[in-house]
């Protein structure tokens, strides 16, 4: 309550809807990380208005954190020294108007290749198994702060997992102890283009994929990683594809005897 309290002194806001913005980041190498910030509506307020304005400043029509390091796209007329400016201040505004972060990395192609496919979500393909991952932390975070509100998630739209989340969040929310549990009010597509949040997702995707990456190749943490892990509370998993194969596989077999003995297995 006092992460909530940091960035929503009214209380108002702690009793309606607090909104979830996800974002993911992937490369060639099969490593995919989805990720993002939970704020309340004050959260929400604050960032749209300050990020506008440097977004303004910069001349900038939106912010993408792959294109900010790497100086390719609506950065590629911009020096890196002020690129690098930029990005400290997006991580200080990501940090300072959120009220939590989560973050999952997994390998896509060790996970197609290992874990069974089904009709369960343990056997749900690696993007979508990496956001109901993201989904628990965000769960977990409105446990421990006795929420008893709302909440709204929110995904980049027209992105190539748009309709894996749209069907995981679908499948998810069918049930109404599931809405309960999440205290699901909606899902939302929203354009990059549409808002600080979801750009901050954007930010933190990419930055938990690069570290991840790093740490798999024994490199140094980069220092706007450090910067980030030092100003923000997250939660944060590298899931373990060896570990989670075993468990799918364990839960068909228990599946499939309970059907063979004509038992009910829901």
């Amino acid at each position: 309550m006092d992460v909530l309290d940091a960035v929503a002194p009214g209380r108002d806001d702690l009793v309606t809807v607090i909104q979830a913005y996800f974002d993911e980041s992937y490369g060639p190498d099969g490593l995919l990380c989805v990720a993002g910030y939970v704020f309340t509506k004050a959260g929400v307020r604050g960032i749209t208005g300050e990020w506008g304005n440097m977004l303004r400043r910069y001349k900038l029509p939106y912010f993408r954190m792959s294109d900010c390091a790497h100086g390719k796209g609506v950065f590629a007329n911009i020096g890196r020294e002020t690129r690098d400016k930029i990005a400290r201040e997006a991580i200080r505004m990501a940090t300072h108007y959120s009220g939590f972060g989560v973050a999952a990395t997994i390998s896509e192609h060790e996970f197609n290749e290992k874990v069974p496919e089904g009709p369960y979500i343990g056997n749900a393909r690696a993007y979508e198994f990496a956001v109901w991952n993201c989904l628990m932390g965000v769960r977990q975070f409105m446990r421990d702060a006795e929420y008893k509100g709302k909440a709204a998630y929110f995904f980049e739209a027209g992105h190539r997992s748009q309709s894996a989340a749209n069907r995981l969040m679908n499948s998810l929310f069918e049930s109404p102890n599931m809405r309960a549990e999440y205290r699901y009010l909606s899902h939302t597509f929203v354009a990059k283009e549409a808002g600080a949040p979801i750009q901050a997702a954007d930010l933190l995707a990419w930055q938990f994929y690069q570290d991840r990456r790093r740490e798999l190749a024994g490199d140094k943490r980069r220092k706007d990683m450090e910067a980030l892990m030092s100003k923000q509370a997250y939660v944060f998993r590298h899931i373990n594809i060896e570990r989670h194969a075993q468990m799918v596989q364990k839960l068909m077999d228990e599946i499939s005897s309970e059907i063979a003995a004509g038992q009910d297995p829901s």
